[in-house]
């Protein structure tokens, strides 16, 4: 799945669990590494924070910054699936 930011990839293990790996995307108009590290962060962070309220938020497992010992190659993280709808703005109402 592909939202406006970021890549969602499914990672499916045999005892049904599901994670996502929340990639972002990038092109020509994204900004420097270190803005992206800087964001990167700040979203696991903002995660963890909601994680001590009533707020259903996906856990964060793991993540990983940019940088030139990172396998992947791109800042991404870990987190767990949760059910529900994705948002479609399109059709949303007030």
């Amino acid at each position: 799945m592909m939202g406006g930011m970021n890549h969602h990839i499914d990672i499916c293990f045999g005892d049904g669990m599901v994670w996502i790996a929340r990639i972002r995307r990038s092109n020509s108009k994204s900004p420097p590494p270190a803005v992206r590290d800087y964001i990167l962060q700040s979203e696991v962070a903002t995660l963890e924070f909601l994680h001590r309220t009533d707020v259903p938020i996906p856990k964060v497992f793991n993540f990983e910054l940019e940088h030139p010992g990172n396998p992947v190659g791109v800042g991404f993280n870990l987190m767990e699936e949760l059910l529900g709808r994705a948002l479609q703005w399109a059709t949303a109402t007030l």
